[in-house]
């Protein structure tokens, strides 16, 4: 990392193919601060303290399903790092671990700012603007390990976004400059209607939703929400009523644990987005304990999309 700003973090884990591995929840993340464990010595007796937040929280996963911790906040520089997973269900959920054939995890951490080295031997690093395809096996240090092209953003722009509310049925909300999702007893849901451009015939690396958490009391929440692609993209933000809302057909791609008022959250959205298009995403949550977001109306913190393609 060095003297660059660590811009996200994501722990990707693959749930096993091994028969009942899948679950209605796929765990917590917590950092904690204890590191001087041996994963061949550990057990449950002598296991370290789980004394840190959690970072993330993801929902139902599949047999073979790959799932995104995101742990940009306790990433800060060069250095060890460790995590615990645990699960608030008795539905037990199976993860590949290092040993495993395939699958096995893998921490992605994207950076910016800062000088790179060159390698040194015509291949490529970070801030190079072309590539030569040479056998990368030996590149040192900053140089892509596969000497691919660096990054560059796609336009991304959030041009639909509502709340519904189970309290409200035929309310419409998507003038409001708040965002809110909430488990109940008034349940609600937000949708997000997002135009990517400038991706063309390149690899979408990353795509990533940005919300900011209003700065109004009780805003904050023990849970900011889940997030889904969802199929339906024809609705309008003018119209839309609880009565009226599309389904939430998706997956869960992603969800954050505890936020606070003005924090920004990201919510990890990249195996949606695959080439330019509209696409559409729901957030909700299964805690009673709302969070509020800043929506396209408030006069900040504005959600935002950003996508870097290769």
């Amino acid at each position: 990392v060095g003297a660059r700003q660590v811009t996200s973090a994501h722990l990707k884990l693959q749930v096993s193919s091994l028969l009942n591995s899948q679950s209605v929840a796929g765990g917590r993340i917590h950092s904690i601060t204890n590191c001087s464990w041996n994963e061949l010595t550990i057990t449950a007796k002598t296991q370290p303290a789980i004394d840190g937040p959690v970072l993330s929280t993801v929902g139902s996963v599949l047999l073979g399903q790959p799932v995104d911790f995101d742990v940009t906040s306790a990433i800060h520089g060069d250095g060890v790092y460790c995590f615990a997973i645990e699960s608030s269900s008795a539905d037990g959920v199976r993860y590949n671990s290092r040993e495993a054939g395939a699958g096995g995890p893998e921490v992605v951490v994207d950076l910016v700012g800062g000088a790179l080295p060159a390698c040194g031997d015509g291949r490529v690093n970070q801030a190079s603007e072309q590539c030569d395809g040479a056998d990368s096996a030996a590149c040192p240090g900053a140089c892509l390990a596969d000497c691919t092209c660096p990054t560059a953003a796609a336009a991304a722009v959030v041009e639909a976004d509502t709340t519904v509310s189970s309290a409200q049925p035929t309310a419409i909300l998507g003038g409001e400059p708040v965002l809110s999702v909430d488990a109940g007893p008034s349940v609600k849901r937000t949708f997000f209607r997002i135009r990517v451009s400038g991706v063309g015939s390149r690899r979408v690396a990353s795509a990533r939703l940005q919300l900011q958490v209003a700065n109004l009391l009780n805003a904050e929440s023990v849970l900011g929400g889940t997030i889904h692609a969802i199929t339906a993209c024809g609705w309008d933000e003018h119209v839309l009523t609880w009565n009226s809302q599309p389904s939430i057909d998706g997956p869960v791609l992603a969800g954050t644990g505890p936020v606070t008022q003005g924090q920004r959250v990201e919510f990890d959205v990249t195996p949606a987005i695959t080439a330019d298009g509209v696409y559409c995403f729901a957030l909700d949550s299964s805690s009673a304990d709302a969070a509020h977001y800043n929506s396209r109306e408030a006069g900040a913190g504005r959600p935002a999309m950003a996508v870097l393609v290769q």
